[in-house]
């Protein structure tokens, strides 16, 4: 059998130990990861505890700062994102929507912004619709320019002579007056312009057909029916009501024809192509995603506390008893004792009596402390949704009910005791945040029985409650709620105490002082801010009161049905909604 080498053991023996102490444990290779987040490094932080967490999978306190600081992060580039989005700079959110994507669960976040950076760079999205049903500025020969000069003209002369500037034929409605006339001054416009200014001014409308052909008819509610095309569009909502958003379309574009699915939180319109155009600007209005806030909470609970007890503590009674008679009896290893009688006690003597005095104490302490309970919750919440927090325990209350057979049942009621946290944010344009907060703590004094059996407890509670109104990344700070007990205790010898100087000697004292303040401090994080639209996005040209862009509004026959159920697709679902 061969033999170990005592040398070679030893040296393995210290280079182990070597290595075992130049590891350091994983606690202390956090240091520089929260360094860099609290220097601001968030990227730099991120990483490095990612890093550490491959390394090291079961250690806690690694994943727990892996997960504050992948909050961090994602918060600062979504943040930024969305301002730069927001101030018409994509270029500027794009590379931050990639670096969101390398970011293990956020891809599909990434993914969305990315699409509406790309959004944001293309022109304003148009619907692509057939080009038969197209508007006629959409052809090539409607943007040719034109100028026009006529006085009392024929209206059929008039659209002749653009119809020949723009090569293309005109078609008239038999039930266009031969003999109508109309006063035209037009200079360098366009075809298409011209177009709907002559035929507005004879109380016209007017289509390009699919061939080039324009057909010209009366601006009536009849003719329109016969000659305006209409499109089937649905609309998939991302962030409004399907209800809200058809009852939005029927009061702004007066549309009719429109069936709604809460199902998938869908509608489908039928109207003309520019109906339908201006549906889609109204729809991208509303559809904007509901901002959200992440509220950096810390309560801190500061409770001082003095205590000074200083003097001597003299003995405060003297207790005399009898001692008791004892029989001696033969035969006997122990001694009986007799109870005490009164001839006992009238004979009493100075041997007879236990005396007991109570202890001298000297007092000479002085006790100061401070006790530190802080709570830092991160909580996200939506626009106008309320977010709680509760951090204590639920004692039980329980009640007795007897009736008049007899019979007692209890109840138990759990009250909450602790700290209660309500905060409901409100996101406004800029940045600014409406933040109403409510503040409860309180705390178990006592426990009392009631007469009939019942417990009840005696709480002390502070409240506060305030509406805060603070920018993305502002602090406040809410203090004040203060509780404070002052107890001065005294124990003097009567009389020796009462003397001056001297009565110091017969004196014992004891001072407590208890001091507890509540300390808030909220910090509001945008994280989806609102969006503010351009003025381009947030207004657009809807037409006249009697017509929406070339409609002519008619009132629907009495005998129309307001509303009309389509059938269920399944068995106790919701059913869409057809109205007109």
């Amino acid at each position: 059998m061969a033999r170990r080498d005592p040398k070679r053991a030893l040296v393995a023996v210290v280079a182990g130990l070597l290595a075992a102490c130049a590891t350091p444990p994983p606690e202390a290779d956090l240091e520089p990861a929260k360094a860099a987040l609290a220097e601001g490094r968030l990227r730099e932080g991120y990483l490095d505890l990612a890093a550490r967490a491959a390394r090291h999978p079961a250690d806690a306190p690694t994943r727990v700062w892996l997960a504050r600081a992948r909050d961090r992060y994602t918060t600062s580039l979504i943040t930024g994102a969305t301002q730069a989005l927001q101030s018409g700079q994509p270029d500027q959110a794009e590379p931050l929507f990639r670096e969101l994507a390398t970011v293990p669960g956020f891809e599909a976040r990434a993914r969305d912004g990315l699409q509406r950076v790309a959004a944001a760079r293309a022109p304003a999205a148009e619907l692509r619709l057939d080009h038969r049903l197209s508007a006629p500025a959409a052809d090539p020969a409607m943007q040719r320019r034109v100028s026009l000069q006529f006085r009392d003209a024929p209206v059929r002369s008039v659209f002749d002579v653009i119809g020949r500037t723009a090569q293309v034929a005109i078609v008239f409605d038999r039930d266009v007056p031969p003999d109508l006339k109309v006063s035209v001054s037009l200079r360098d416009t366009t075809v298409a312009a011209a177009l709907d200014k002559v035929a507005r001014g004879a109380g016209l409308a007017h289509r390009l057909d699919d061939d080039g052909t324009v057909l010209v008819y009366p601006d009536l509610p009849r003719k329109q029916a016969d000659y305006q095309g209409l499109v089937v569009r649905s609309f998939y909502l991302t962030h409004v009501d399907a209800r809200f958003m058809a009852q939005s379309l029927k009061t702004v574009l007066r549309s009719r024809d429109i069936v709604v699915d809460p199902k998938i939180n869908m509608i489908v319109l039928r109207d003309t192509p520019e109906g339908l155009r201006l549906a889609e600007q109204l729809v991208r209005m509303h559809d904007v995603a509901e901002p959200e806030v992440m509220l950096e909470v810390e309560v801190l609970e500061v409770k001082r506390t003095l205590l000074q007890q200083l003097g001597i503590d003299w003995p405060s009674q003297l207790s005399l008893s009898p001692l008791p008679m004892q029989l001696q009896v033969p035969g006997m290893p122990f001694d009986r004792n007799l109870p005490v009688t009164l001839r006992d006690v009238l004979n009493l003597r100075s041997s007879s009596v236990e005396a007991a005095l109570g202890s001298l104490t000297v007092h000479l302490r002085r006790e100061d402390g401070d006790v530190n309970t802080l709570a830092t919750p991160r909580l996200r919440a939506r626009n106008r949704e309320k977010a709680r927090i509760m951090i204590g325990e639920r004692v039980p209350n329980i009640t007795s009910t007897s009736t008049s057979t007899g019979f007692v049942a209890e109840s138990v009621n759990y009250v909450d005791v602790g700290l209660k946290l309500e905060i409901e944010p409100q996101v406004y344009a800029g940045g600014e945040v409406v933040i109403k907060v409510g503040l409860e703590v309180s705390s178990l004094l006592d426990q009392t029985q009631t007469r009939s059996g019942s417990t009840a407890y005696r709480i002390s509670t502070r409240n506060a409650n305030t509406v805060l109104r603070l920018r993305d990344g502002e602090n406040q700070l809410l203090a004040g709620l203060i509780q404070d007990e002052d107890l001065r205790q005294q124990g003097k010898v009567p009389g020796l105490g009462e003397m001056p100087v001297v009565g110091r000697l017969f004196t014992a004292q004891r001072d407590q002082h208890a001091k507890t303040e509540i300390v808030l401090s909220i910090t509001p994080r945008l994280i989806r801010p609102l969006p503010v639209p351009s003025a381009g996005d947030s207004s657009f040209r809807l037409g006249t009161a009697s017509g929406i862009r070339g409609r002519m509004e008619d009132a629907p026959p009495d005998d129309a049905p307001e509303a009309v159920e389509a059938p269920a697709a399944d068995k106790g679902g919701e059913r869409p909604q057809v109205t007109r």
